[in-house]
C-alpha cells in the first residue's frame, strides 16, 4: 500500500472519497478542505484560485463554520496580495475569489469589515481594470454587498462605473466594426441601467464612426430559373379579355409571396449548425448601425426564416413586378377612376382607401416607386384597424397619466389579425415585409427616411400588402379577397384544384360579358 504527504495529492485524493460518499465521509472532507488551503502554498499560480474555491465548496458542504471561515481569511490574504502585486494575476483568475468573499458564510452575515475590505478592492478594479463583461460582473458583485435595499447615490455609482468599463472595452477596440460592437453594448447596458446620458454618448460614437471605414462586403449568389416556370405563373395575365380580370387575379393570388412559415420553420431546425452559435448574425440599419443580434437559438432559427422569406418573396415579387407589366403593356393602364371604382368593387371599405390603392399602381406603372410606396403605405395600417374593428376588437389604448389616446402600431395590429382573422403566412408576410427588426421594416425604415426609392420588386409586395387588407375591410365582410382570413379557426386553405376552378369562373365571366357586349352592339 502507498501513501502519499503532498498536500495536493491528499486533497483530490479526500476530496474523491467525499464526492463518493466512501468511508468516514465527514472526516475525508475536512481533510481535502486542510490540504486544499496547504497545497496554495507550493502551488502554482493558475492552481490557486481553483484550490480556494474548491476548499470554501467543501467547507460550506460540510457545514463547518470554522473551516469556512479559515478558507475565507486565506482567500481574503491572497486577493490583498493581489492588488498590490506589481504585476496583478488576470482579473478572470480573482472573480472567483470576489464570489466568495461577497457571499455570507452558512453561519453569520458579512460583518462590517469583511463588506468594506470587498467593496473597496472591487470599486478599485470597477475604476481602473474592469471592461466589457467583467465590467458587468464586478458590478454585479457590488451590487450584491450593497443588499436588498441599497442608498441610490450607491447604486448610481456603481452602474456609471460599469457603463464606463464598456466605454474602456469599446476604446480598446482594434477594428472599427469591432468598436461599433461594443458601443452597442455599452448602449445597451446604460439603457438599462437607466442612465440615457450615458447611452446618448455610446450612440454619438456609435454614429460618429464612418460607414466606409467598417469595409461591410456584400456576398450575393444567383441560381438560374427554367423559363417555362415564370412564364406558367405569368401567362394568365394576358388571358382575360380586359384588365378587370388580369387585377383580379392579381388581387386573388393566395400563395403567401414569403413562402409557408411553418417549412421554413422545420427546414431552420433540420439545419442548425454548431457554427450558429459560434458566430452569430448582425443585422445592421441602413446606414451602417448596428439594429439585432441573433444570439439564441430561437433566435438563429428565426434567422433562417428571415432568410427563406426574402428569397421567396423576392421571386414572387419579380412575378408581380412582370404581371403588372403585362397588364399594362397588354391592356393599357386603366385610369384612375375605373381602377378606384374596381377597388371598391372588391371590397375596399371605402373612396378614399379605393383611390390611395389605384394611384399607387398608376406611380407604378410610370416607374414612379417612391410615389407607389408613399400612397399606399398608410392604408394598409388604416385598413388592418379597419378589420380588427369590423371583428369587433379592442384595440384603442385609451389616454393614461403618460400619454394620449391611440392606436396600437402595426407591429401588434398584426398580431392581432393573426390571431383572430388572418392566415399565418399572410400574417408572417405582413410582419417580415413591414414591420423589424428581423424583416424588412420597410414601413418604419420608410417613414423615418432611410428609403428613398424602392425597387420594383419591393415596390410590388408593397402593394400587394396594400391590396391583400384594403380588399378585406369592413364593407367586404365576407372576406372573399385574396388573403384567407380564417374566421373559424380550423379554416383550410384553397386547394390548387379550387383555385383553378376560380381561375376558369372569371374566364367565363369575362366571355359572358363579352358576347353581351356583341349582342348589345
Amino acid at each position: 500500500m502507498h501513501t502519499t504527504t503532498v498536500p495536493g495529492a491528499l486533497a483530490r485524493l479526500n476530496d474523491l472519497l467525499f464526492v463518493h460518499r466512501s468511508g468516514r465521509v465527514t472526516h475525508q472532507g475536512e481533510v481535502a478542505v486542510v490540504n486544499y488551503l496547504r497545497s496554495i502554498r507550493t502551488a502554482r499560480d493558475s492552481e490557486i484560485t481553483p484550490y480556494c474555491v474548491r476548499a470554501w465548496t467543501l467547507a460550506r458542504q460540510l457545514r463547518s463554520a470554522s473551516l469556512e471561515d479559515e478558507v475565507r481569511d486565506e482567500i481574503q490574504s491572497r486577493v490583498t496580495v493581489a492588488v498590490v502585486a506589481p504585476e496583478p494575476p488576470p482579473l478572470g483568475r480573482l472573480i472567483p475569489l470576489f464570489e466568495v468573499l461577497v457571499t455570507p458564510p452558512r453561519a453569520r452575515e458579512l460583518t462590517a469589515v469583511e463588506k468594506d475590505f470587498v467593496s473597496e478592492t472591487l470599486e478599485e478594479y470597477a475604476e481602473t481594470t474592469s471592461t466589457g463583461s467583467t465590467a458587468t460582473i464586478i458590478a454585479s458583485l457590488r451590487r450584491r454587498v450593497l443588499g436588498v435595499n441599497p442608498e441610490p447615490r450607491l447604486l448610481s455609482g456603481i452602474h456609471t462605473e460599469e457603463v464606463q468599463g464598456h466605454f474602456r472595452w469599446a476604446a480598446a477596440s482594434t477594428t472599427p466594426v469591432v468598436r461599433q460592437l461594443r458601443l452597442e453594448d455599452t448602449a445597451r447596458v446604460a439603457t438599462q441601467r437607466g442612465l440615457p446620458s450615458l447611452a446618448s454618448e455610446a450612440a454619438r460614437e456609435m454614429q460618429s464612426i464612418d460607414p466606409e471605414s467598417l469595409n461591410f462586403e456584400r456576398v450575393s449568389h444567383q441560381e438560374s430559373i427554367p423559363i417555362d416556370i415564370p412564364e406558367s405563373l405569368l401567362e394568365p395575365y394576358t388571358a382575360f379579355l380586359g384588365w378587370q380580370g388580369a387585377m383580379a387575379h392579381f388581387c386573388k393570388d393566395p400563395v403567401a409571396p414569403s413562402g409557408d412559415y411553418d417549412q421554413h420553420l422545420e427546414l431552420a431546425i433540420e439545419n442548425r449548425s454548431a457554427l450558429d452559435d459560434l458566430f452569430p448574425t448582425a443585422i445592421f440599419s441602413a446606414d451602417s448601425l448596428p439594429k439585432a443580434t441573433f444570439r439564441t437559438q430561437d433566435e438563429r432559427d428565426l434567422e433562417k426564416v428571415v432568410l427563406a422569406s426574402r428569397v421567396s418573396a423576392e421571386f414572387w415579387g419579380r412575378i408581380q413586378v412582370e404581371a403588372l407589366r403585362r397588364i399594362r403593356d397588354h391592356y393599357d393602364a386603366p385610369d384612375l377612376r375605373d381602377l378606384s371604382d374596381f377597388f371598391i368593387e372588391h371590397g375596399a371599405p371605402n373612396a378614399r382607401t379605393a383611390q390611395s390603392l389605384a394611384k399607387g399602381f398608376r406611380h407604378f406603372w410610370n416607374n414612379d416607386f417612391e410615389s407607389a410606396v408613399a400612397v399606399v403605405m398608410p392604408k394598409i395600417e388604416a385598413s388592418a384597424r379597419s378589420i380588427l374593428r369590423a371583428l369587433d376588437v379592442g384595440i384603442y389604448q385609451v389616454q393614461t397619466s403618460r400619454s394620449p389616446g391611440e392606436y396600437p402600431p402595426l407591429y401588434v395590429l398584426i398580431e392581432k389579425l393573426s390571431e383572430h382573422a388572418l392566415d399565418r403566412n399572410w400574417a408572417w408576410f405582413l410582419k417580415w415585409l413591414l414591420t423589424g427588426p428581423m424583416g424588412m421594416n420597410l414601413r418604419n425604415e420608410y417613414a423615418h427616411g432611410f428609403i428613398g426609392n424602392l425597387d420594383p420588386t419591393y415596390t410590388a409586395l408593397v402593394l400587394r400588402a396594400g391590396v391583400l387588407l384594403a380588399t378585406a375591410s369592413a364593407n367586404n365582410t365576407e372576406f372573399t379577397s385574396a388573403v384567407s382570413l380564417q374566421v373559424e379557426e380550423n379554416a383550410t386553405k384553397r386547394s390548387e384544384i379550387a383555385y383553378a376552378a376560380e381561375f376558369a369562373s372569371l374566364l367565363q365571366q369575362e366571355w359572358e360579358a363579352w358576347a353581351k357586349k356583341l349582342e348589345h352592339r
